[in-house]
């Protein structure tokens, strides 16, 4: 039915042929364009990789977020090599960076970093909720099995029984 948008970014270029236009740039580019933040830090090291991101692309400028001047600096001085090993990774979008502009802001990644925490907070309580020994998962289950109980094939009562689980956690 629907995608997700991590399901589609998994299954990298699987539907390259298939591009509807939008403008000058494509959808195809646009995953191009998700998928180099995605992998960023293959492209740039895992080093830079906590002191960059890749911003946008407009105008023919691929636009990279710095956490200080010295990192723009730095990375201006390797532009040739970066834009290589990207077309090289992402031919498609050979034909709309022709040059890399650095910006730099502290506070751009003082959010990112917050964000992260964030992230990583809620899969950490996610995953204690959904432990086979947190009680309140005990009691879901077991409800759920005496819900489901009537039904035979054992892998529709495991899904259901994990439906029942996830819209009443």
């Amino acid at each position: 039915m629907f995608k997700t948008l991590a399901d589609i970014l998994s299954h990298k270029k699987s539907q390259s042929s298939k591009s509807y236009s939008f403008k000058s740039f494509k959808y195809q580019d646009s995953f191009d364009f998700l998928m180099l933040i995605q992998s960023w830090e293959d492209i740039i090291g895992p080093g830079l990789s906590k002191h960059t991101y890749p911003l946008k692309i407009q105008n023919g400028s691929l636009t990279i977020m710095t956490k200080h001047p010295t990192y723009s600096q730095e990375l201006s001085f390797l532009s040739e090599d970066i834009k290589k090993k990207i077309f090289s990774i992402y031919p498609n979008l050979k034909k709309h960076i022709e040059r890399l502009n650095f910006k730099h802001s502290s506070h751009f990644f003082e959010n990112i970093d917050l964000v992260e925490h964030n992230l990583k907070e809620h899969k950490e309580q996610r995953k204690t909720e959904e432990h086979k020994f947190n009680p309140k998962f005990r009691e879901l289950h077991q409800r759920a099995s005496q819900e489901f109980s009537h039904i035979e094939d054992p892998e529709i009562k495991e899904l259901m029984i994990s439906l029942f689980i996830q819209k009443n956690r």
